[in-house]
C-alpha cells in the first residue's frame, strides 16, 4: 500500500520529535522484539541495544482494529506484554510481510558504542548492497502513553545506506527495564513493539 501521504502522529506542543519539511514516509513498520539492558554499578540498567523484527503494516495504518490495541499493562515482564504481541501478530495474519530487521551493531564510523541499523537486505530488498540505514538519535520524547512502562519515541537520522533519510519510533508499547538492579546481575530483555 502506498504510505506516501500518511501523518506522522506526533505530540505538538514540543520541538523534541519532529518530523522535518517535505519528508515522507516509505515504508511503516511494526517493530517486535526486545529492549536489552544491562546493570550498571549504580545499580541502574542502561540500555544496550534492541532486537526486533520489522513487519509490513502499510495496509493496516488507518485501521482501527490495530489501533485498538493501544493497549496499557501494569509492568513490563508480565504475561500482557505476550499478548500484545500475540494480538499484533494475529491481525496482520499468517501472511505478513517480514520488511527486515532492527539490530545494533558496533559503530561503523570507528567512534565508541554500537549504532541502530534497520536492515532490509535479508528480507525485502535481498539484492541492494544500500537496503539498510545506520542512524544517529536527534532527538526523543518520552512516551506519552506511559513513560515508566514504554521506552521513549525517537527521531532518527540516516548517517550509513539508502533504506531510509530518517527513522522514526512512535506507538511504543512496553520495553522500560525495572527501575533498579543488583550490580553484576545478567543483562536482561524486555519485550517490546512499536511503530517505525
Amino acid at each position: 500500500c502506498d504510505v506516501s501521504n500518511a501523518k506522522l502522529d506526533i505530540p505538538s506542543g514540543q520541538t523534541n520529535v519532529t518530523l522535518p519539511s517535505g519528508v515522507k514516509p516509505r515504508f511503516i513498520t511494526v517493530g517486535l522484539g526486545t529492549q536489552n539492558y544491562t546493570c550498571s554499578s549504580s545499580g541502574t540498567y542502561i540500555n544496550v541495544g534492541a532486537v526486533a523484527e520489522l513487519l509490513d503494516i502499510s495496509c493496516l495504518v488507518s485501521d482501527k482494529a490495530f489501533t485498538s490495541l493501544r493497549k496499557r499493562a501494569p509492568f513490563p515482564d508480565s504475561d500482557a506484554v505476550w499478548e500484545h504481541e500475540a494480538r499484533v501478530r494475529a491481525l496482520l495474519g499468517p501472511n505478513r510481510l517480514r520488511l527486515g530487521q532492527h539490530y545494533f551493531e558496533t559503530n561503523p564510523t570507528g567512534a565508541a558504542g554500537v549504532t541502530p541499523v534497520f536492515d532490509f537486505r535479508g528480507d525485502l530488498l535481498k539484492n541492494d548492497s544500500q537496503a539498510f540505514t545506520a542512524v544517529t538519535k536527534l532527538g526523543g520524547l518520552l512516551a506519552p502513553t506511559n513513560s515508566t512502562q514504554d521506552v521513549d519515541w525517537l527521531e532518527l537520522s540516516t548517517f550509513q545506506g539508502n533504506a531510509a533519510s530518517f527513522v522514526f519510533r512512535v506507538d511504543t508499547h512496553f520495553g522500560q527495564p525495572p527501575k533498579t538492579c543488583q550490580p553484576g546481575s545478567a543483562q536482561i530483555q524486555v519485550r517490546y513493539s512499536a511503530k517505525y
